[in-house]
């Protein structure tokens, strides 16, 4: 045994110290990865199928002011619908997406353009 220049003894409680932290470690460790092997095997399939219903979001934006007047009671400003439509190709099959994209921009009166979105000409109403 081995003692310090004052004559005192190591304790052999480090050694305890670290086997327990080692175990918890372990256990912990242990614990993460059988969550994971049960999240990604076993309840794959449920998952799955959260994904697949969590794709189509509607999202209400309230219409930030109403109707605006002059101080005679004529109508200054008024509000107009509009609407967006996103497409995202991960839900369009690879074999229809091009007639997807052609339908929808003769419905919305959008030229097709590959370029960038800011860029896109369009075409004005009929």
């Amino acid at each position: 045994m081995s003692a310090y220049l004052d004559g005192r003894r190591e304790s052999s409680r480090p050694l305890s110290r670290f086997l327990v932290f080692g175990l918890a470690v372990v256990i912990g460790l242990g614990s993460l990865s059988a969550r994971l092997f049960y999240m990604q095997v076993v309840s794959a399939s449920d998952y799955s199928a959260l994904a697949q219903s969590n794709r189509t979001v509607i999202q209400a934006i309230p219409s930030s002011r109403g109707l605006i007047y002059d101080r005679t009671g004529l109508v200054l400003v008024t509000n107009v619908p509009t609407f967006a439509v996103k497409i995202r190709p991960a839900d369009l099959p690879e074999d229809r997406r091009d007639d997807v994209v052609a339908r929808l921009a003769s419905l919305t009166l959008v030229s097709i353009w590959s370029g960038s979105p800011r860029t896109c000409p369009r075409r004005p109403p009929t």
